[in-house]
């Protein structure tokens, strides 16, 4: 696995990937950072386009992203995921109003 960070003014994330694909997004400044795994190595290279697109969108000129996104995670974790990819730009949204939930009523299983 590839990695490197990106300075945001929500703070320090950390985008990893390998040749497939953007696989996870860190918010490294939360409760849940992610910590490298000995075989990751960093590099920005395969991560330049995805800091430009945050980049841009953080300055308000870009509304949307364009990147191969492939997210490691379970069944519950994918479908929430594809939902929260469904809803507009500016838009907020409850878990009731998407129809995310895992176990009928809006929990997760």
């Amino acid at each position: 696995m590839r990695y490197c960070d990106a300075i945001t003014p929500l703070g320090r994330l950390l985008l990893a990937g390998d040749e497939e694909g953007l696989r996870r997004v860190s918010f490294q400044d939360g409760f849940h950072p992610i910590e490298p795994g000995g075989n990751w190595q960093w590099t920005e290279e395969p991560f330049r386009d995805a800091i430009a697109q945050l980049d841009a969108y953080f300055a308000g000129q870009r509304h949307r992203f364009d990147l191969v996104l492939v997210p490691d995670g379970t069944p519950f974790q994918r479908d929430v995921w594809s939902a929260l990819m469904n809803i507009p730009y500016g838009e907020t949204v409850s878990r009731q109003t998407e129809g995310i939930s895992g176990g009928g009523r809006g929990e997760r299983p």
